[in-house]
């Protein structure tokens, strides 16, 4: 499953990119506030978005930025 993340703050992108890899994630910056992320895992899609959320909550709450799953 792929997922498009918008940053309000594209100035936190690497910072992100590097949170998500960390986690195994795949990352691909389609603009500078604009990222698609993959699992390193199959899962069912409502597991991966549980996933994805899970990783975005966290993100938001160690940082002053929001980050919006675009569809």
């Amino acid at each position: 499953m792929d997922v498009k993340l918008r940053l309000s703050d594209p100035g936190e992108r690497d910072a992100l990119r590097a949170f998500l890899e960390k986690r195994e994630c795949q990352v691909e910056e389609l603009a500078p506030d604009l990222l698609r992320i993959g699992l390193p895992h199959e899962l069912h899609d409502q597991q991966a978005q549980m996933e994805v959320d899970l990783y975005l909550r966290v993100w938001e709450s160690l940082h002053d930025s929001r980050i919006e799953v675009v569809s």
